[in-house]
């Protein structure tokens, strides 16, 4: 009795790594596995279905390239080897707690990329806006832990409090957009373009 977990990629391009040049074309379909973690007794197997794209650059040393997938890569590394973690710094008798480190991980993953909305809400005078949303959010995690803890346990409550803090951090980067007109969540299309005239001036260089 498995827990098979299936990852697919959703965009229908991809960046050759050595041109820089997106691709629509697509040479074969592949799949990854990285691994497999127990939850609750029961194996689970993560697999990724990847793909290898043809350059569409005719002088690129590159025929084809393999779609790059780090992200689903370094989540899945920290979530099957969560347990792991675990034994090695605390001792075997915490490792039972690597789905609720999982769970409570991704609610501060998502809480994070928000960025410091909650400190530039309070910093513009808005105060009782945080403190609105920081009290909405315990009371979520009240009312999620009384409902998911009789059938989930622990993992229940730590999906409740997951959940609370990314609602904490969603809601105060909604109240800092609509309020302030202020993004605090990274620019990652300013990181990609950034990234590529970087490649494009190591090239004019080499070249």
């Amino acid at each position: 009795d498995r827990v098979i977990i299936v990852a697919q990629p959703r965009s229908p391009t991809a960046a050759c790594p050595d041109c820089g040049t997106s691709s629509h074309s697509v040479h074969s379909r592949y799949e990854r596995h990285l691994g497999d973690l127990p939850w609750q007794g029961r194996p689970v197997a993560l697999r990724v279905q990847a793909r290898r794209f043809r350059c569409p650059v005719p002088a690129c040393s590159r025929q084809t390239f393999a779609e790059r997938l780090p992200g689903i890569a370094a989540l899945g590394v920290f979530v099957l080897g969560a347990q792991t973690l675990l034994e090695v710094l605390y001792g075997a008798s915490y490792a039972r707690a690597a789905n609720c480190l999982v769970l409570l991980s991704a609610g501060q993953l998502i809480n994070t990329a928000c960025g410091p909305a909650a400190t530039v809400l309070m910093m513009c005078g808005r105060e009782r806006a945080v403190m609105c949303i920081s009290l909405g959010s315990a009371l979520l995690t009240v009312a999620g832990g009384i409902v998911l803890a009789p059938r989930f346990g622990m993992e229940g409550i730590a999906a409740a409090a997951a959940c609370a803090t990314a609602t904490h951090g969603l809601c105060c980067l909604g109240w800092v957009r609509h309020s302030l007109g202020i993004r605090t969540h990274p620019d990652f299309t300013g990181l990609w373009a950034a990234w590529q005239d970087a490649r494009a001036f190591r090239r004019e260089r080499t070249s």
